[in-house]
């Protein structure tokens, strides 16, 4: 069985001056490093947290590999069952 590998790394982003000082003086947001294309995604926290939200939650990214596992498993099923999905 092929092995797949992935590397990425988190980096913190949020030190606005006085790092982690106060739980109020200090953001959430972070980057997320996908090292073999170099693509960075942005991120922050829940707003119950402080978080930013315009930027992507952890609980938002665990669900999308969950959900294209899930579509490509469909489409997989309907070319197997000559169906013609087009979006």
């Amino acid at each position: 069985m092929k092995k797949h590998h992935y590397n990425t790394s988190l980096k913190w982003i949020g030190n606005v001056e006085k790092g982690t000082h106060g739980y109020r003086l200090y953001n959430r947001n972070h980057e997320v490093c996908v090292e073999e294309n170099e693509h960075v995604i942005l991120g922050s926290y829940d707003p119950s947290f402080l978080g930013d939200t315009r930027l992507c939650t952890p609980e938002e990214l665990f669900f999308d590999p969950i959900s294209n596992c899930h579509k490509l498993w469909y489409l997989q099923l309907c070319c197997a069952h000559k169906f013609n999905v087009i979006a």
